[in-house]
């Protein structure tokens, strides 16, 4: 029940355009592509593909579109693109 609750608070405030977690302005950025990317890898993947081998796909795109953005920060992005 609480995850429910809490799947549920974090939509409601994605809906009013504001955030769960106070992220910097620049993983904000990399946030907006994961969420695209992420869906671009859902749609291109056969249907047997792991998780693990999409993330990374999206992960290895990620650093060569902002390398200026620590790693740290850009698998943040693309476990709140998930979320």
């Amino acid at each position: 029940m609480k995850h429910l609750l809490s799947r549920l608070a974090s939509w409601v405030l994605r809906c009013c355009g504001c955030s769960l977690l106070p992220l910097l302005p620049e993983v904000q950025k990399v946030v907006r592509r994961a969420r695209v990317l992420c869906a671009e890898q859902d749609e291109r993947c056969a249907l047997g593909t792991s998780g693990e081998y999409k993330r990374h796909e999206v992960y290895a795109r990620l650093l060569k579109e902002f390398p200026e953005v620590r790693k740290r920060n850009v698998a943040l992005a693309i476990e709140v693109a998930l979320c």
